[in-house]
């Protein structure tokens, strides 16, 4: 009987992998804060409010796309040099990785990359971390994508985590994931 139940449980364990990680199938999800994402077949949508979509994957991957309304009106953060913007979103930045880590238990964070990209068609900026998640008990990486999009004042952010030592065979996943976010106008 123990030998059954071990199969029975070693199978549901390759079932759930598989679904989660290799999955080629996509799920696509529009938000009504204005963008679109792509998130792999078997991920379970486990947070929906008014700014975020919020994924999860044997509880140890997370996607999380949101967006939020920015203090600044269309016609001031239209008037921004590249400078301020820039500023203003790294201050947004900081704001969200802190809350991000501080809702999944991340701590002992360190930045391994960052700076300006190109993302959903826009200037933004991404950057990847690494940091240790109390709720897993092991180290993760966070990759992270922010836009501020000055024609609607809404601040765009996409944050994947994965276990570090699954990175390497998650990678194809996450930038399939990342590629997929659209704005919506």
């Amino acid at each position: 009987m123990k030998s059954k139940l071990a199969w029975i449980a070693a199978a549901f364990a390759i079932t759930l992998a598989t679904q989660c990680s290799a999955a080629p199938e996509t799920v696509v999800y529009s938000h009504g804060a204005g963008f679109r994402v792509a998130v792999p077949a078997g991920w379970g949508k486990i947070k929906e409010n008014d700014q975020v979509l919020l994924f999860c994957c044997n509880k140890k991957r997370l996607i999380e796309a949101g967006g939020y309304h920015h203090p600044l009106t269309i016609a001031q953060l239209k008037n921004l040099t590249e400078a301020s913007s820039d500023s203003l979103l790294g201050k947004f930045k900081q704001e969200q990785l802190a809350i991000f880590n501080a809702e999944n238990g991340i701590r002992d964070v360190t930045i391994m990359n960052e700076g300006k990209a190109q993302w959903a068609g826009h200037p933004a900026y991404q950057l990847q971390a690494r940091g240790y998640s109390d709720r897993l008990r092991q180290n993760v990486i966070m990759d992270v994508r922010m836009l501020l999009h000055k024609d609607n004042a809404m601040v765009y952010a996409l944050a994947i985590q994965v276990p570090a030592d699954e990175y390497a065979g998650d990678e194809a996943l996450i930038r399939n994931v990342i590629n997929s976010f659209q704005v919506i106008d």
